[in-house]
């Protein structure tokens, strides 16, 4: 698609490395995003949004125009370990089960940089949010989201695509 291209032209050079969102992988953050402070979060959140879970679920938000992305460290105990596969089906029987069905324009597991995630995108009035679980490693994995507008679908998914990219795993683990 000739739209895709001048995309990767525009958006191409716009993620940099910032401080270190997280202890167990590497990630860049777009130019020009501001850190949130746990005070401005749901402030922010609740302005741009009507349905917002970045606010509660991050350790790390930021905000890039009008879209908001949060990145979060996890663990898995010993015994209760969870597949992408077994995750994804279980996110499915619950959207099911919600009748959320329509809701979810892809949920599906991916392969980037070597890294396999279950990437989810729902919208909800006018609302996108694009969501990733990484595999695990040692036990430990990074999640995230990136929700927008209609009005900043094509900006919204270039960012969360080139966050997917952006991820390493830390090489201590």
């Amino acid at each position: 698609m000739k739209i895709n291209l001048l995309i990767t032209l525009f958006f191409g050079t716009m993620f940099i490395n910032q401080e270190p969102t997280s202890q167990v992988v590497n990630v860049k953050v777009p130019t020009g995003s501001a850190k949130l402070a746990k005070a401005d979060i749901s402030k922010l959140a609740t302005r741009k949004f009507k349905y917002s879970e970045i606010s509660t679920q991050y350790q790390n938000v930021y905000s890039v125009g009008d879209m908001l992305i949060g990145i979060k460290d996890f663990r898995m105990k010993a015994g209760n370990e969870q597949t992408l596969v077994q995750k994804k089906a279980e996110m499915s029987a619950m959207h099911k089960e919600l009748k959320l069905e329509d809701n979810i324009d892809r949920l599906e597991i991916v392969k980037v940089n070597g890294i396999n995630f279950l990437i989810q995108e729902s919208h909800l009035r006018g609302e996108h949010n694009c969501t990733f679980f990484s595999e695990t490693r040692n036990n430990r994995g990074v999640n995230g989201s990136v929700q927008f507008q209609e009005a900043d679908s094509i900006k919204g998914r270039k960012i969360f695509d080139e966050l997917l990219k952006s991820i390493s795993f830390k090489s201590n683990l």
